[in-house]
């Protein structure tokens, strides 16, 4: 089983109106010179002389789908015979799959040219045919075409790691986009407590939430702490009880949570051989004790999931005190900011790695949007995956990088824009305040760290892994103690595993 280690994102402070930065060190030292950033090109126009119209489908909206229509006119200019319509779909990467692997199946030819995916994603359009194999471009003799020498040294090791995906057939089919990862964020008035049993019976402090574990959280400080907050006065309280939509802490993805726990245990989820073939490891009695603890804790209150949380994102209650810690993407921090300002009781948040597995290294999941090309079947669609490839290439230059990430906070996927003004600025946070300063803390905590994210295998079939241990975790979460028996998440781990099997 191959599993890569990438980067570690450790600590940052994130506030909802007044933020602050700390445990992040001193300013980022300037990476050491070296070879990379955009190649140079003066040559012909690849596209001179195509007049063609791509579509570019995407689940990303609001200040991102501005950026994109701004991309799109200024490639036109570029490239006047090309049209880039901006197509967003509602929902997320997974509905964006829905929407184009259902007019795959159904071979109405109005599936986007170009389109935002998880790498898991494109193993169905693989499937049909119409997934693109990128190398085509990557390699191409024309250098207007091709990622040239300097572009492919100026990649992130996290951009990098999509050049070694084995996917079921030999091939490269999706490209780096944006990089992310989950992080916790928490209400920072619990830094002002002291709780008996916790910490020593010191002061909570940053650098204990930077090391936690999930025994000290669930074996000491939920107790503890569910314990102390309801001996305080209401108008004292960072946890708000008074119903049963409540928990210490919030977890947004329910696959992620599964995922990410098997990882940090080293327990077994999936894995492909060297003849590329495909084995479904997430049934075992270890796996299973673990699903079944955290319905204990769910139980008890001390964690919530989108799934047990009526499909609801639990970041979210972070605002309203009915999480006290929330576990989301640091991809969502527009969304974060946005449910901050709603929330109406001025909760002002840090953020620090998630819990870790004692005695185990750091293990945290990678995630972020990669881009594939899909084929048509129109008289000129070799010209629509060359417009839409270009297309990948203007969005992901180094001058866009930076753009995308001042507006995004998303991790740049080239190394260049760590050394340049326009990204000192992003990171400076002086004066800035909202979702600007949010993106300065965010993009300068990405730079600061380096160590543990993790990629899952991509075979036919682990979209539909993922989509059932999603489901799994979730029934197990919502269940109560009484029907969670032994026996009860044996039966839903083997219909879990056997669904797998089947839809593969």
């Amino acid at each position: 089983m191959k599993k890569r280690n990438l980067f570690i994102l450790p600590f940052l402070m994130i506030g909802a109106f007044s933020l602050s930065l700390a445990a992040c060190g001193s300013a980022p030292e300037a990476p050491q010179e070296e070879e990379g950033g955009d190649d140079d090109y003066t040559g012909p126009d690849p596209l001179e002389g195509k007049n063609v119209t791509i579509r570019f489908d995407s689940q990303w909206g609001g200040n991102m789908q501005t950026m994109f229509n701004a991309w799109a006119e200024e490639f036109h200019e570029l490239h006047p015979g090309v049209t880039v319509e901006v197509n967003k779909i509602s929902g997320d990467y997974s509905d964006v799959a829905k929407k184009e692997s259902t007019d795959l199946q159904t071979g109405n030819d109005d599936w986007g040219d170009i389109v935002s995916c998880y790498p898991d994603h494109v193993v169905d359009y693989i499937g049909f045919g119409k997934c693109v194999d990128l190398n085509k471009f990557i390699n191409s003799e024309n250098e207007g075409i091709a990622l040239g020498p300097n572009t492919l040294k100026d990649l992130t090791p996290a951009a990098k790691e999509y050049f070694n995906i084995e996917y079921p057939m030999s091939g490269m089919y999706c490209a780096p986009f944006s990089v992310s990862t989950e992080f916790m964020l928490y209400n920072k008035e619990i830094l002002e407590w002291t709780i008996p049993g916790v910490n020593g019976d010191k002061r909570i402090t940053e650098e204990y939430l930077e090391n936690m574990t999930w025994e000290e959280f669930y074996g000491v400080f939920c107790p503890a702490f569910l314990e102390y907050n309801e001996s305080k006065p209401d108008n004292e309280k960072l946890l708000i009880t008074d119903n049963g939509n409540y928990a210490v802490l919030g977890y947004d993805d329910d696959a992620n949570a599964f995922i990410t726990l098997l990882e940090q245990y080293g327990y077994p989820y999936t894995s492909i051989d060297e003849d590329r073939n495909p084995s479904i490891d997430f049934n075992t009695a270890e796996a299973r004790t673990l699903a079944k603890s955290w319905n204990y804790y769910r139980n008890n209150n001390y964690i919530i999931t989108e799934g047990s949380n009526n499909n609801s994102k639990p970041t979210s209650l972070l605002a309203s005190k009915r999480v006290l810690f929330a576990v989301g993407s640091t991809g969502g921090i527009t969304y974060q900011q946005s449910s901050l300002d709603q929330g109406g009781l001025n909760v002002e948040v840090g953020c620090t790695i998630v819990p870790q597995a004692a005695g185990q290294d750091p293990k945290i999941v990678l995630q972020g949007g990669s881009l594939c090309i899909l084929a048509h079947n129109s008289a000129n669609d070799a010209d629509r995956q060359l417009a839409a490839w270009m297309f990948y290439k203007y969005i992901t230059n180094k001058q866009n990088s930076i753009r995308w990430a001042m507006q995004t906070g998303y991790a740049p996927i080239r190394k260049s824009v760590y050394k340049t003004s326009d990204w000192a600025e992003i990171i400076d946070t002086e004066g800035k305040n909202g979702i600007e300063l949010l993106t300065a803390l965010s993009s300068r905590y990405v730079q600061l760290n380096s160590g543990a994210m993790f990629l899952t295998p991509v075979f036919q079939g682990s979209k539909v892994c993922r989509e059932q241990v999603d489901g799994l975790f979730a029934k197990i979460m919502n269940s109560d103690m009484a029907t969670c028996t032994d026996q009860f998440v044996v039966d839903e781990f083997n219909k879990a595993y056997n669904n797998v099997i089947t839809n593969m």
